[in-house]
């Protein structure tokens, strides 16, 4: 099976670390720079010579090594985000996978999602760690046993390969909008431009599974796109669109729509509020006013 994802919105795949404005990180003349001074090739007896040397050859149009260029669509604050060096990691495409499957499970099985409210229940009445929240019943759920004392986790016979990627990145000015009107914080980040294009092969050694994802990332697609119209965000006019990275929302990386509506959905929200954790759908990252992470998904 192959998958290709389609940037719709800027795609915001965070983890390669932060940089400071007039620091490690400049913008001179409408462009964005990136400084590793470690091999930057500029001279100078002090810092301040040196970024004062850079920032004149910047000025001046020259090439200098150690300095990456990007293009400058937007910038907000001194502090930078940066992206991930492979774009959309094929980890990324993992775990979306791997949510849309419980989804589908969860969907199709009161009782295992009863199962799940009551564990979350407990785990709020624990007090444990939100990471954990879900972390034992989806052991459980993934779980396929060989004999009594060995097994696997399903998902250790999905392999993703990354194929091919066309992509360009740009910084941007994100802001965090409430529904209601306003805006909450802004940041600058490194995000991925809309056009790019990145390709993937998903192995998948356990029979049946390869048709059952398929079918789990559509439901899953339709059902949280659905849920996006209904807040009035914008939603890309393409057979699968989906919401990846940062900014994306915790609707597109949990399985949370399936317990709204129960007691477990309003205790954990309670929970995270008291953890000082915004946890709430009244608010979307966007930039230029729209709802970022957005990508059109082909299957192949």
């Amino acid at each position: 099976m192959r998958l290709v994802f389609e940037v719709y919105t800027p795609v915001f795949i965070l983890g390669g670390g932060q940089a400071m404005r007039d620091l490690d990180y400049f913008e001179v003349g409408g462009r964005a720079y990136l400084v590793d001074w470690l091999a930057a090739e500029v001279e100078g007896d002090s810092f301040e010579r040196a970024r004062a040397a850079l920032r004149q050859a910047l000025e001046r149009g020259r090439r200098v090594g150690g300095v990456v260029e990007l293009r400058l669509v937007s910038s907000c604050g001194e502090l930078v985000h940066l992206g991930s060096p492979e774009g959309v990691p094929p980890s990324s495409v993992k775990g979306l996978l791997r949510t849309a499957y419980i989804y589908r499970r969860l969907k199709r099985d009161p009782a295992l999602l009863d199962e799940l409210a009551k564990e979350v229940e407990r785990k709020v009445e624990e007090g444990a760690p939100p990471k954990f929240f879900f972390a034992d019943f989806e052991r459980r759920l993934m779980w396929r046993a060989v004999d009594e004392s060995r097994g696997y986790d399903l998902f250790n016979r999905v392999a993703v390969r990354a194929l091919s990627s066309k992509y360009t990145s740009s910084v941007y000015c994100v802001e965090v909008k409430k529904l209601g009107g306003g805006v909450e914080a802004r940041f600058t980040a490194v995000g991925i431009d809309p056009g790019s294009r990145f390709e993937f092969e998903v192995q998948v050694r356990e029979a049946g599974l390869g048709q059952e994802l398929v079918e789990a990332l559509r439901e899953f697609s339709r059902d949280l796109a659905e849920f996006e119209r209904r807040r009035g965000l914008e939603v890309p006019s393409c057979g699968l669109p989906l919401r990846l990275g940062f900014g994306a929302g915790r609707r597109w990386k949990t399985v949370l729509n399936l317990l709204e509506g129960r007691p477990a959905f309003q205790k954990l929200t309670e929970y995270m509020s008291r953890r000082g954790k915004a946890w709430g759908d009244s608010t979307v990252k966007t930039v230029g006013g729209r709802p970022v992470g957005w990508v059109c998904g082909h299957v192949f």
